[in-house]
């Protein structure tokens, strides 16, 4: 499997592409993206994302550092700060499938939660403009 996130905060997209450890945590790895609005650009970001995403990375042994990469992109010193108000959307690519999940931004302090039943499934060969127009809807729906 492939994974990655799509976060919207302050009008802007942010990706990174995330790789499994060898003990089987899923962390935030390169390449972080930024982009506009426009669909075709967050699906284009998206599929770069998806194609980074590797497993059997050497598991962290020091964890503080992994999403300054993102933060930097987005211009703030903290997780509290990019975090708030930001939108979800993980990207998951297993065989022809792509699977859109949003997620509820539950505050700096929780995190986000998956919502899994409103998720969307894409064929792999979708367009970066079907895939970024799916991105956004999610993301808007889930702030309802």
């Amino acid at each position: 499997m492939q994974s990655a996130a799509a976060y919207r905060r302050s009008g802007r997209w942010y990706f990174h592409s995330e790789s499994k450890t060898t003990d089987g945590v899923w962390i935030a790895s390169q390449p972080f993206l930024s982009s506009d609005q426009e669909s075709i650009n967050v699906g284009d970001c998206a599929k770069q994302a998806l194609a980074m995403s590797t497993e059997g990375v050497g598991h962290p042994t020091e964890w503080s550092g992994l999403f300054t990469p993102m933060l930097d992109l987005a211009g703030v010193k903290s997780w509290s700060t990019f975090s708030r108000g930001a939108e979800l959307v993980g990207i998951e690519m297993e065989g022809n499938l792509i699977k859109l999940i949003p997620h509820r931004n539950l505050g700096p302090k929780e995190g986000f939660e998956p919502v899994v039943s409103d998720a969307i499934d894409l064929p792999s060969e979708a367009s970066c403009e079907d895939i970024g127009n799916a991105i956004i809807a999610l993301a808007t729906r889930a702030l309802a």
